[in-house]
C-alpha cells in the first residue's frame, strides 16, 4: 500500500469515527428525549390514579413490571421533580406579587417602580431556571431507567434463541393445532380477546417505549456499520 493510499485510508477513518462519535450522542439525546416523554406519561396516569380511587395500580402487564422495576429510580425522580415544581410555583407566587406592587406604584414612585421591575425579571429567570432544571431531570430520568425498561420489555422472540429445523416442525404443528382449537372455540375466543386488549394508558407506554427502542436500535445499528467499514479499511 503506497503512501497516498494510507493517508487516504487514515482519513476516512478519521471521517467515520467522527460520524461515530455524533451518533453516540445522538442516541444518548434520544434516551433523554425518551425520559421526558416517559416521565409525561407516568405523571399523566398518576393523576388519572388520584381522579379515580378505584384503579389503585397503574395498567398490569409489561407495565406493571417496569413500574417495579424501575421504582427506585421512579421515587427519586419523584421526589426531586416535586422540589422544583415547588420552587417554580414558589417563584410564580412571588412573581405575581411583585406584578401587583408594580402596578400600584406605577404612578407614584420611580424608585419603587424601578425596584420591583427587577424583582420582576429576577424571578422570571428562576422560574426558566426551574423550568430548565425540570427538564434535565427527566432527560437524567431516561438514562438511569434505559437499560432497565428495555430488559423489561424484551419480547420473548428477542430473548428466545433461533429454532433448530426439527423445533420449528414442533412449532408449526404446535401453531396448527392452536389454530384448530381456537377455530373450535369460535366466538368466545373472540370475545376474550377484546377484553384482552390493552388499556389506553398501557397503549400508550408501550407505543412510547417501542419508538424510542426503535430509533435508538437504528442509530445503533449505523454506528456498527460505521465500525465495520473502519475494520475493513486497509485490509
Amino acid at each position: 500500500m503506497g503512501i497516498f493510499d494510507k493517508v487516504k485510508n487514515a482519513a476516512e477513518k478519521i471521517k467515520l469515527q467522527g460520524e461515530i462519535t455524533l451518533l453516540n450522542h445522538n442516541v444518548k439525546t434520544r434516551k433523554k428525549e425518551f425520559g421526558i416523554e416517559f416521565w409525561d406519561l407516568l405523571l399523566a396516569i398518576e393523576k388519572k390514579r388520584k381522579q379515580n380511587p378505584s384503579t389503585l395500580r397503574l395498567p398490569g402487564g409489561v407495565f406493571q413490571k417496569i413500574e417495579t422495576s424501575i421504582a427506585e429510580h421512579l421515587e427519586q425522580c419523584r421526589k426531586d421533580m416535586n422540589l422544583i415544581e415547588g420552587e417554580r410555583l414558589e417563584y410564580e407566587q412571588e412573581l405575581t406579587k411583585v406584578e401587583v406592587r408594580k402596578d400600584k406604584v406605577v404612578t407614584s414612585s420611580i424608585g419603587s417602580f424601578v425596584t420591583n421591575a427587577g424583582s420582576e425579571a429576577n424571578f422570571k429567570l428562576r422560574i426558566v431556571k426551574s423550568e430548565r432544571d425540570g427538564k434535565i431531570r427527566k432527560e437524567k430520568f431516561g438514562i438511569d431507567i434505559w437499560d432497565i425498561v428495555v430488559a423489561s420489555t424484551s419480547s420473548e422472540h428477542e430473548q428466545r434463541p433461533s429454532l433448530d429445523a426439527a423445533d420449528k416442525k414442533k412449532s408449526v404443528k404446535s401453531v396448527l393445532g392452536n389454530m384448530k382449537g381456537a377455530i373450535r372455540k369460535g366466538v368466545k375466543d373472540g370475545m376474550e380477546n377484546v377484553t384482552s386488549k390493552l388499556s389506553k394508558d398501557e397503549a400508550g407506554v408501550q407505543e412510547c417505549i417501542q419508538k424510542a427502542k426503535d430509533n435508538v436500535t437504528y442509530i445503533e445499528r449505523s454506528i456498527e456499520r460505521k465500525k465495520s467499514i473502519i475494520e475493513s479499511i486497509g485490509k
